[in-house]
């Protein structure tokens, strides 16, 4: 996934899961290897998981998003775990 995706507070890596309500969770992941600007996730999330792809570091438990339209992110089905752009309500 995109490095952008990956939060890092108090030392440990965490991701925003986007609900069915729109509203974020953080999960805690373990980060693996980096090549250029994408990273991989050994675990913490499943592959139907829909986190939040930038703009992580701006957002808290329960924030409200808004999605942005997927169909004119470049490659965005290449990746397992589908990043959403997300934006503070």
């Amino acid at each position: 996934m995109p490095q952008s995706a990956v939060v890092v507070r108090d030392g440990f890596s965490y991701v925003y899961r986007v609900g069915a309500d729109n509203r974020v969770s953080a999960l805690k992941v373990q980060s693996g290897r980096v090549l250029g600007e994408r990273v991989e996730v050994v675990s913490g999330v499943t592959p139907e998981d829909r986190v939040v792809g930038s703009g992580g570091s701006f957002l808290s438990d329960g924030d409200l998003v808004r999605l942005a339209d997927e169909k004119s992110k470049p490659n965005s089905a290449s990746a397992p775990v589908q990043p959403a752009q997300a934006a503070s309500k």
